[in-house]
């Protein structure tokens, strides 16, 4: 995940700021990203499917569990 820089942990998330705080015109205010917390937020897609359990179902998974990204701002 190291390789794609617009993928980040939701731990380091909680030091970005949200894009959406300054889309208003009358905030003064800043806020910070919610990470995987806020409906925006999307899992790093794999390049092979990793198998492991997920809801007591063992199989091929294509999302990450450790990496996101903002979905408001990714092209």
């Amino acid at each position: 995940m190291t390789d794609t820089p617009h993928y980040v942990t939701p731990e380091k998330a909680d030091y970005k700021l949200c894009p959406m705080a300054k889309q208003h015109q009358n905030a003064n205010w800043e806020s910070y990203c919610d990470g995987p917390k806020c409906m925006a937020w999307r899992w790093a897609k794999l390049k092979e499917p990793e198998y492991r359990v997920e809801n007591n179902i063992m199989g091929p998974h294509d999302y990450s569990t450790t990496h996101g990204y903002c979905g408001m701002i990714r092209s």
